[in-house]
Parts: structure tokens; sequence; C-alpha cells
């Protein structure tokens, strides 16, 4: 593995489709999480070796509680972030009662969570967590990636998509995000919302 300082980092320019190199380079959090206030929520998914309570810390600190979500691979690393601040949001696998009955009992408040319920698999019928979840009033998310994706691009027909968001599910993980939001979202410009993101 490579190491490099902060500064070489801020050296590293980003290059675009056909190669050439751009004007972006690598952001440090505070960064991102300035640029995303009022404009953006930023999934912060916080890889091994990186301590949950130091990334909580940096979003507490820079009042960006409300514009990020931290991935918890475990309710431990969300508690370890609550210790911290514990108005902080995170996302968490829920799969069923039994998940949600932990998180109950881990003393996480559901308010304060989006369930992951998992990638979506091809011809697959809806969970009935799905249902559940948007009857509690609680938000979830699932991945239209991999082999649906795949699918999606071999069928030319987004209407999974569709079936997702129809099905309960709040926030759609997926590779091919403007046929997504076309697809969820018809008659809206997807250009204009990134355009509005990005502060144009």
């Amino acid at each position: 593995m490579l190491d490099y300082t902060l500064e070489e980092l801020g050296d590293v320019r980003l290059k675009d489709g056909d190669g050439a190199i751009t004007e972006f380079f690598i952001p440090t959090l505070d960064q991102v999480l300035e640029w995303a206030d009022d404009r953006a929520i930023l999934q912060l998914d916080i890889k091994q070796g990186v301590g949950f309570d130091r990334v909580a810390q940096v979003v507490s600190e820079a009042g960006a509680v409300d514009s990020a979500l931290l991935i918890a691979y475990g309710f431990e690393d969300a508690l370890t972030a609550l210790a911290v601040d514990s108005t902080l949001s995170f996302s968490l696998t829920i799969n069923g009662t039994e998940d949600l009955e932990a998180l109950d009992a881990a003393g996480i408040p559901r308010d304060q969570v989006v369930a992951w319920t998992g990638v979506v698999q091809v011809d697959a019928d809806a969970p009935d967590v799905w249902q559940m979840l948007d009857s509690l009033g609680m938000a979830s998310s699932a991945g239209a990636i991999f082999g649906l994706e795949d699918h999606i691009a071999e069928t030319g027909d987004p209407q999974p998509y569709a079936d997702i968001a129809n099905g309960g599910v709040d926030v759609i993980a997926a590779g091919n995000y403007r046929l997504a939001y076309d697809t969820v979202a018809p008659g809206q410009d997807m250009n204009a919302a990134i355009a509005a993101c990005a502060g144009q």
C-alpha cells in the first residue's frame, strides 16, 4: 500500500472519461461537508481502519449532522458515533423485525436510521421488509446495482427501478443514476437538479 501525505494528494487532479486532466482535486472531508451544506446529503462509507468516532467528530464539529449519513456495518459503530454526537444519522442493515428489535434494544433511535435492505436480485419479489418499514414511517434504501443493472442494460427495460420505488423504498443506490431518476421521477429535469447541487 502506498502512503502519501495530504499535501502530496493535494497536487493530484482527476482525469475525465477521455483521459484529460481536469481542475478537480481530492477534497478533504471538511471540504466535502462544507460543499454539501444545504445542497446534498452525503453517505459516508467509513472503511476499516478509520475510527467511527473520528469521522463522527469531524461531522459534528463541521455542523454537518443534517447533511451526512454514516454507513455503519453494525450497531457498535453507530453507538460509538452517537457517544460523540447523539444527533447523528446512519445507514444500518435492517432486514426484518429481528433487526428492528435489536436496533431498539441497542437504543439507536429509529428516526436517525435509513434502513439498508440489501441489493435487489433480478426477478425477485419485493421483500416484506420494505412495506413493514414504510408502514412504520421508517426510511429505507436498497441497491439496484450489479446483476440487476446488468439485466436492465441487457433488456432495455428500466421498470425494476420503478418497482423498487413503488415497493416503499425511499433511496435507491444505482450506478445508472440518470436512468433510475428518469424512471422514478419522469418529467423532472435531472440536469437542473445537478446544476442546483453544484450551485450553478
